[in-house]
């Protein structure tokens, strides 16, 4: 778990940094000197920036340290959340991936290949990692102790099988969340504008999230309503805690309405990098999906 890591290095650097001062003073996690850990940088620890994302002195910094002599034989360097890049910094890799030096290994993590510039792909090793099962991820925050029984399970099921989403949830603020975003689907399906507008503002415009985060909750709410459209007897849910509410919007629904929500939010996902607004998307989407 990088938290306690990123902590630190934002206290070193100081709660009032500037865009200046993120740059010179790159957030770089070690624990070993051949071991350079990469993340989307908060910018401050006690009002984060919503959406982090990696900036153009964490790569210059990476860029720099690859060339140099390594303490042993190789130096490691991971990316951690390498789709925050924006595309045209991301250019500054492309060479250091190109041609890389002997003693440097580079590991780019992103959810998918699709959120990363196609000349960074095609320069990169591919390896897919499959979710963890639930019971998994459950008795890993077991051994944690640090949430109850109870919190463990609704971690695991939110997490849908990713042990890091796991373990640095606030999981009452992400089951609040996935319950609003349900309300703006329902609210879409019945038609109700006003209120509809009310709802996607509410998500939207508060800023406590980044704005892909909303839309991954809206494709996992999507893809259970697609379960219990097609087969609601044999539904194995992600959002189990949410099941009442899911199953009754289902039955307002159709098969074909989920395509047309799951296409909708497709576009919003490739519109994120033009800076789209947030609350006018939203509404797009709930505009074209309502129940006539």
């Amino acid at each position: 778990n990088p938290a306690p890591l990123i902590e630190q290095g934002l206290a070193e650097r100081g709660e009032s940094a500037d865009s200046g001062m993120v740059e010179r003073v790159p957030l770089i996690l070690q624990t070993h000197p051949d071991v350079w850990a990469i993340v989307p940088d908060p910018v401050r620890l006690k009002t984060p920036v919503a959406r982090p994302v990696i900036h153009v002195g964490q790569l210059r910094a990476v860029q720099r340290a690859a060339y140099f002599r390594p303490h042993g034989r190789r130096r490691v360097f991971i990316l951690d959340g390498a789709e925050t890049m924006r595309w045209d910094l991301a250019n500054i890799f492309l060479k250091i991936l190109e041609e890389p030096p002997e003693s440097a290994t580079l590991i780019l993590l992103a959810p998918s290949p699709y959120t990363l510039l196609p000349t960074i792909v095609s320069r990169c090793f591919q390896f897919y990692f499959a979710s963890l099962p639930q019971e998994q991820v459950e008795a890993a925050l077991e051994r944690q102790g640090k949430l109850t029984p109870k919190a463990r399970q609704l971690a695991a099921q939110m997490s849908e099988g990713s042990l890091g989403a796991a373990l640095g949830m606030d999981v009452d603020r992400g089951l609040e969340l996935r319950r609003r975003a349900l309300r703006l689907l329902e609210l879409a399906a019945g038609g109700k504008f006003s209120l509809l507008f009310a709802q996607s503002g509410d998500l939207a415009k508060k800023q406590e999230v980044p704005f892909e985060t909303i839309l991954d909750m809206l494709c996992s709410l999507l893809n259970d309503l697609l379960e219990l459209t097609s087969s609601p007897a044999q539904s194995a849910l992600r959002n189990p805690a949410l099941q009442k509410e899911l199953r009754a919007l289902s039955e307002r629904i159709t098969a074909d309405w989920v395509a047309q929500a799951v296409a909708g939010v497709d576009v919003l996902y490739s519109r994120m990098r033009r800076n789209i607004n947030r609350q006018l998307g939203l509404d797009g989407l709930g505009v074209t999906l309502a129940v006539k």
